[in-house]
Order: structure tokens, then sequence, then C-alpha cells
């Protein structure tokens, strides 16, 4: 067993909560350093949780259109019938697939 002081108990505390944010280790060394010198870390909170927001939607967006095509994979294999690979071919799936994405661009 380990005991740990107050301060060291309130700081994991802090490093769970801010991970849980989603915030990185590397920002959350960056908080703890300024916290450190006595400086206040809430402008660098304030900046960081606005980058990793946008990193999320960003990231959210980009997996709701990769479920959209996958779906329409989905949807357009169900009636298509099984291949043997050739010596051009892997999967005809995968390969002559095109996402309605794809035709409006």
């Amino acid at each position: 067993y380990r005991e740990y002081s107050k301060k060291d108990s309130s700081r994991m505390t802090f490093v769970l909560s801010a991970r849980q944010l989603g915030f990185s280790v590397d920002d959350i060394k960056q908080i703890l350093a300024e916290a450190n010198q006595k400086k206040s870390p809430c402008p660098t909170v304030r900046r960081l949780i606005d980058q990793r927001l946008h990193e999320t939607e960003q990231r959210f967006e980009e997996m709701i259109q990769l479920r959209k095509r996958m779906r329409e994979a989905v949807d357009k294999w169900s009636s298509k019938p099984n291949k043997h690979p050739s010596g051009d071919s892997v999967c005809h799936l995968i390969e002559n697939f095109t996402s309605q994405e794809n035709k409006e661009s």
C-alpha cells in the first residue's frame, strides 16, 4: 500500500478529471507547470479545451461520414454475388464500390 499526501491525491483527482474532459497528457503537464509557477492556468485551459473540442467535432464528422459509407456499402453489397480473386482483383465489392459522396464530387 502507498499513502499519498493530500496534495498528491488532489493532483491525481485533477488529472483524472482533465482526462475525462479530453485533455492530453501533454496538456495536463502544461497546466500543472503553470499552476506550479503560481500562474493561473485558466486561460490555457480555455484555449486547450477549445482546441480539443474542435478536434473532437472534426473526428465526429469524419465518423458520421464513415458510418454513412459503411451503411451504403452494406446495402449495395447485400445483393452482389461472391467472387473469387483474380489476377487483377482481390475483392470486387471493395474495388467496385463508389459511394454517393464520391459521385457528387
